[in-house]
This record gives C-alpha cells, structure tokens and sequence, in this order.
C-alpha cells in the first residue's frame, strides 16, 4: 500500500461527535508502528469510521487536541489504520504522526497513473554530440 497523492482535504467543526475514539499510540499500534513522540500529545482522540460506499473524508475539531474522525474505504483494520496515519501526518500536520510513519514502506507517495516520463532531458550539446557521431564517415 502506498499513501495517495491527494488525501482529503479536513473540514474542521467546532464540535466533532466520536464513537469509538481511539489515541494516536493506539493507533500506531494497530499500524505497527512505533510511536515517536510521548506525553499528551499521544492521547489527542482519531475516530475511524468505514464507509464501503462514500468518499474519504476528515472531521476534525479546531486545535491540536480535540476529535479528528476519519471516513475512508479501507476494511482492513491494518491499512485503515495506516491510512488514519497519513491523513493524520499529511491533511492534519500532525507531527506525531508524521514522525511515526517517516520512513514506512508504505509511506510512500504513490506514482501517478499512467506512463512515465523520462528520467532526463539531453541538453543541446549533448544531442548535436550525439549527432555528429552518428553521422560520421572515416575517412580512408
């Protein structure tokens, strides 16, 4: 799994319902990832919830401690969890998160649809170089 290039972009309200609310440390650990960070900033509540059918979304309460809820598509519980994480680290800018997931094969941002582009464009003395040598004769 590989983190989108687009994450959804949080709408924040000033009072953010959370069912079932779990921590950043709990959080990570359902991601298996150590958490980097410790004291409060590891309680703030992320309320995940799994809609099959509706977009990703993010809910979050103004501050750095209040409710986040994350709707997403994932059923699995180890992937919407690192999906919550990224959310979290990239559409929030929470450092804890952020720093968590630094370095996670799965952190990465994944490659855009369709063909790739070349990796580098010859400069003008190159490609005349590159001409001049194909079109030599030797002489006898």
């Amino acid at each position: 799994m590989s983190i989108p290039l687009f994450l959804p972009i949080p709408v924040y309200a000033p009072i953010v319902p959370s069912a079932k609310a779990m921590t950043i440390l709990a959080l990570c650990a359902r991601a298996g990832v150590a958490c980097k960070a410790s004291g409060t900033w590891v309680n703030r509540p992320i309320d995940i919830l799994t809609r099959p059918n509706a977009p990703p979304s993010v809910v979050a309460a103004p501050g750095d401690w209040g409710v986040v809820r994350i709707t997403q598509r994932e059923t699995d519980r180890v992937r919407a969890a690192q999906f919550a994480l990224a959310v979290m680290a990239y559409a929030i800018h929470d450092v804890v998160c952020r720093q968590s997931i630094a370095g996670q094969p799965w952190a990465n941002i994944a490659l855009p649809r369709g063909r790739l582009k070349k990796a580098r464009v010859a400069s003008n003395a190159e490609r005349q170089r590159k001409f001049r040598e194909g079109n030599r004769v030797d002489a006898i």
